[in-house]
C-alpha cells in the first residue's frame, strides 16, 4: 500500500527537501490514512530515501531523512540527497527535485483499518511506515512537488503540465501495485476470484479495464490478484500474460493498451524472481506462448516422436502381429495334447513328448520376443 507526498521546500545548498509525506486527503483508491495512525519505530532505525520502492541494491538509496515529525497536517520529513558521492541515480533524482519535477511515495503496512463512508472505501487507523521513495507518477493530486519556489517560467510551465497529467483519472491500463505475493504453488481460478470481488477490489486485482464502463464487473480484465488479501498469484500472472500475448483466445482489449498491460504484469514476474516472456516476439503457436509465460505444457506425442522412435514402434507392432499368428498355431498341438491326456494311462501314444516340446518351443519364442521389447 502506498500514498503520495507533497514537497514543501527545496534547499539547493545542503541538498535537502522538506516534504509533507502524508495528509488526510482522500487518494484515488478512495482511502484515507489518519495522521495519528503512523508507527515510525522501525523506519527511524534506517530512514533512507529510496528509488521507486526498489530495494534490490544499494544504488537505489538516494539519500536519508534527517528529520521526521507529525502535526495536524500529517507526516512531514526532511530528506538530504547523497549528491556528488558516486551514485548517478542520486544525482539525477536531486536534479529532478530541485527543478520542481519530483514526486514521493510512502510505503506502509496496514495494521488496523475500518470501512469508510460518503465515498471513502477505507480509513487506516494504524500503519507501520516502511520507507519513502522518489517516484515518477503520483496518484494523488497533492502528490507532486510545489512550484512556488521556482521562478523560472519554463519550470512553472513544466510543473503545471505535470500537475494536470497527475490529476487525470487513470484509464485503461491499471497501474502496478505490490500487495505481496501468494505462495508460488497457489491454485488459481480466475472466475471464482472475480465472483468474490466487487468493482473496487477488481480495480486492484486486474491489469486493464474498459474505462467507458468502470462500474461493470465484466469491464475488468486480466485478474491476477487474490480477492481475499490482494496478494498476486503466480499462476494468475502467467495466465493473464499469456492472454495478452494471444493464448487461449486472447483478451478483448485495444491492441494499443496491450504492451502497457504487459509491462504491469512483467513487474510481477520480477516479484516472483522470474523473467517475463518477450512481448515483441512472434510466437509460432499457443503452446510456445504458454511455455514462454511459465506454464508446463503437456506436448502432444505426434510433435515430439523422433523417426527412430517411430521405427521402434513399428517393429513392436510387427512383432505383436507375428506373436498373434504363433498363438494361433499353438492351438492345434494343445488340442492334440488334450486328446492324448484323455486316453488310458497304459495306452499313451509315443509322440506325447514331441507334442510337448513343440508347444514349449513356441512359448519360448514368444518369451524371447517379449523380452526384446
Amino acid at each position: 500500500m502506498e500514498i503520495k507526498a507533497l514537497v514543501k521546500q527545496v534547499n539547493e545548498v545542503d541538498y535537502t527537501v522538506d516534504i509533507l509525506a502524508s495528509s488526510p486527503a482522500v487518494d484515488r483508491d478512495k482511502e484515507v490514512i489518519l495522521t495519528t495512525a503512523w508507527d515510525m519505530t522501525n523506519f527511524l532505525k534506517n530512514p533512507v530515501l529510496v528509488n521507486s520502492h526498489d530495494y534490490k541494491n544499494v544504488e537505489n538509496i538516494l539519500g536519508k531523512f534527517e528529520k521526521i515529525w507529525i502535526d495536524n497536517d500529517g507526516l512531514h520529513g526532511t530528506a538530504r540527497y547523497f549528491v556528488g558521492q558516486g551514485n548517478p541515480k542520486a544525482d539525477w533524482a536531486w536534479a529532478l527535485a530541485k527543478n520542481g519535477i519530483a514526486a514521493y511515495s510512502v510505503g506502509f503496512i496496514e495494521k488496523k483499518s475500518e470501512p469508510g463512508t460518503n465515498g471513502i472505501a477505507k480509513i487506516y487507523t494504524s500503519v507501520e511506515l516502511l520507507e519513502i521513495s522518489q517516484v515518477v507518477v503520483p496518484a494523488n493530486p497533492e502528490a507532486i512537488i510545489s512550484s512556488n519556489d521556482f521562478k523560472d517560467e519554463a519550470y512553472q510551465r513544466a510543473y503545471k503540465t505535470f500537475k494536470e497529467v497527475m490529476t487525470m483519472e487513470a484509464k485503461g491500463v491499471i497501474p502496478y501495485h505490490d500487495y505481496g505475493n501468494a505462495d508460488e504453488n497457489t491454485e488459481w481460478d480466475a472466475n471464482a476470484e472475480v465472483r468474490e470481488a466487487d468493482v473496487e477490489k477488481l480495480k486492484k486485482m486486474c491489469a486493464w479495464y474498459d474505462s467507458n464502463n468502470p462500474d461493470v464487473k465484466s469491464s475488468y480484465k486480466l485478474p491476477h490478484h487474490r480477492a481475499s488479501d490482494l496478494k498476486a498469484v503466480w499462476r494468475g500472472v502467467a495466465a493473464a500474460t499469456a492472454a495478452v500475448l494471444g493464448a487461449r483466445g486472447g483478451v478483448n482489449m485495444p491492441d494499443s493498451d496491450k504492451e502497457e498491460a504487459y509491462g504491469h504484469l512483467a513487474k510481477h514476474y520480477k516479484d516472483f524472481g522470474k523473467e517475463p516472456p518477450d512481448f515483441h516476439k512472434q510466437y509460432e503457436n499457443e503452446e510456445e506462448i504458454l511455455k514462454a509465460c511459465g506454464f508446463e505444457v503437456e506436448t502432444k506425442y505426434g510433435r515430439i516422436i523422433s523417426e527412430a522412435n517411430r521405427n521402434k514402434i513399428k517393429d513392436v507392432l510387427s512383432a505383436i502381429e507375428e506373436l498373434e499368428q504363433k498363438l494361433k498355431n499353438i492351438k492345434t498341438p494343445l488340442k492334440e495334447l488334450l486328446e492324448i491326456s484323455e486316453v488310458e494311462q497304459n495306452s499313451v501314444p509315443l509322440d506325447t513328448d514331441a507334442k510337448l516340446k513343440e508347444i514349449k518351443d513356441v512359448l519360448l519364442k514368444i518369451k524371447n520376443k517379449l523380452e526384446v521389447y
